[in-house]
């Protein structure tokens, strides 16, 4: 039997074999360049389940034709230093599949929570999303987050 995670993946890697994988859709917004607050209003978006403090957290919103996503980092340890992340979402549909990976460094401070990247897709009725965030310190994966939401 296959365990949620690796059906969601081999369904990811049968639709980018068969469609391939292109730009349709997607808005990029750096976080940093509209000063992105690190959390958001409203009973659309998910946040993360109660008790998860620490670490990757994705919040998704549905704003009108359009599907925002953050990644965050919460450090509630008491370790600083550098990191990276890797936010990747893809949106599958009618119109076809769109993708998107951005990356980056940044500094962690115990006690803080960082806005790392905030990623904007274009989404129609019948679509899906697969958004993946990992955060990793040199080559060992500090924590990571997958969802998948039908729309």
């Amino acid at each position: 039997m296959f365990t949620t995670t690796q059906l969601v993946t081999m369904r990811l890697l049968f639709a980018v074999a068969t469609l391939g994988i292109g730009g349709l859709g997607l808005l990029f917004v750096p976080a940093a360049a509209w000063g992105a607050p690190s959390v958001f209003s409203g009973c659309a978006a998910t946040s993360p389940p109660a008790g998860d403090s620490t670490g990757a957290q994705l919040h998704m919103e549905r704003q009108g034709t359009m599907l925002r996503v953050q990644g965050l980092f919460a450090n509630e340890s008491t370790e600083a230093g550098p990191l990276t992340y890797e936010l990747d979402v893809q949106r599958t549909g009618d119109a076809g599949t769109s993708r998107t990976t951005q990356s980056g460094r940044f500094e962690t401070v115990p006690g803080r929570t960082d806005t790392l990247s905030t990623v904007r897709v274009n989404v129609q009725a019948g679509d899906d999303a697969v958004v993946h965030f990992t955060v990793r310190r040199a080559d060992t994966v500090v924590d990571a987050i997958r969802r998948r939401r039908a729309f």
